[in-house]
């Protein structure tokens, strides 16, 4: 009867044990991995009010009579992981406290003269893919004085918060 459980039962029992070890550590090795952001680009656009009271003259730097400071950055998202990643409440956190909404680039239209660019809120990564995204982001003067950093923030699939870092090109602000 133990030379029956020697040769029979115990090569079973190991079989399985490897079998779902093996199961499990292939999944957490698809798992295991994150999104990788490279920013490609950063533009920053000054506009400043017309004699109508209308946001409409774009000035080529920052000075006192700046409104509105539009910056759109391209950036490439890598998920170097075997499944979909998913990026979900994206907002760009300015300095210590704000969180501003970002436009999705890719999703602007005009209709009849009206210009749109619709929130981007969620973005799905395919496995071992690049997504190049543009996002553009509105400041009023006094976001923009008080920022001397950006982070762009979202919950992963796990919930958890993700912050990427970028610095900001103008490094003095005349007031």
């Amino acid at each position: 009867m133990i030379e029956f459980i020697k040769t029979n039962i115990v090569p079973f029992i190991i079989s399985i044990i490897v079998s779902v070890t093996t199961v499990l550590i292939t999944e957490w090795i698809k798992k295991k991995g994150n999104l990788k952001i490279y920013v490609i680009d950063y533009n920053e656009k000054y506009l400043a009010y017309d004699s109508k009271n209308r946001c409409d003259i774009e000035e080529k730097t920052y000075t006192k009579d700046t409104k509105i400071i539009k910056v759109t950055i391209t950036m490439d998202i890598y998920n170097n992981t075997s499944i979909p990643k998913i990026m979900r409440n994206i907002k760009l956190k300015v300095g210590n406290n704000d969180k501003i909404n970002v436009k999705d680039k890719d999703a602007e239209s005009f209709n009849h003269s009206i210009y749109h660019i619709e929130e981007l809120h969620n973005l799905n990564v395919n496995p071992f893919t690049v997504t190049r995204k543009t996002i553009i982001i509105g400041f009023n003067r006094e976001n923009y004085i008080k920022a001397n950093k950006y982070y762009l923030v979202y919950r992963d699939s796990n919930n958890r918060l993700k912050k990427v870092k970028f610095e900001r090109l103008i490094k003095e602000v005349n007031n």
